[in-house]
């Protein structure tokens, strides 16, 4: 059964043209073709990304903001700074953040747990950036602006946000009995996050490797 590309109503004449709702031109298919119903707008999912982005960035922040004792903070450093050392001492550093971002980012695709996953990822990683402040004696808020100076960081959040935001659409498009066909464009923006990823460990390797 047909919906509405614009307001998402189901039509319930097979042969219609217009909505009968918001009267934009629906498309004609062939007979006996699937049509393929997308769960939400572009604009309305444009607008659920976007939200999900600043609440990560959000989410971060408090984590950045959170009071860290000397001796956590200084675990936490040496420990990130040990990280660091393997991945400048091998050359497999980029399948290496590549795998592990992946692998968390997959995670948030999952409908339900998948926000609670992402949202605790992004706190901890606020967190590794409060130690550094704390041990740097640097303001929290400017260790994460300089974060976003660099393009990885930009990369790794818009997977995240569209990796959240597409497992709040899976709940919906399954209560809209729509799951399967929002299982084809979730296998598109999974596609998407690859790629975003990749280019991200890449950025960071040579980041890493331009601070050495």
């Amino acid at each position: 059964m047909p919906y509405c590309p614009k307001c998402g109503l189901r039509i319930l004449e097979g042969d219609a043209r217009f909505c009968p709702n918001c009267g934009a031109i629906l498309p004609q298919f062939k007979a006996g073709e699937r049509r393929i119903a997308w769960t939400g707008t572009l604009l309305q999912r444009a607008i659920v990304f976007f939200t999900i982005f600043i609440l990560c960035i959000f989410v971060t922040l408090v984590g950045a903001l959170t009071k860290i004792d000397l001796l956590k903070a200084r675990e936490m450093v040496d420990e990130m700074n040990k990280i660091e050392n393997i991945l400048r001492g091998t050359d497999v550093g980029i399948q290496l953040i590549f795998g592990n971002n992946l692998m968390y980012t997959l995670g948030m695709f999952v409908p339900i747990v998948g926000p609670g996953l992402g949202f605790y990822v992004l706190y901890n990683t606020g967190l590794v950036i409060s130690a550094f402040s704390t041990i740097y004696k640097i303001n929290p808020l400017s260790t994460l602006l300089l974060l976003f100076i660099f393009p990885h960081a930009w990369m790794e959040y818009t997977a995240y946000a569209l990796a959240i935001s597409e497992s709040f659409w899976l709940i919906y498009a399954a209560i809209k009995r729509r799951f399967r066909d929002e299982l084809i464009l979730m296998s598109i923006i999974v596609v998407i996050c690859n790629i975003l990823l990749l280019l991200g460990a890449l950025t960071e390797i040579a980041v890493i490797a331009a601070s050495y």
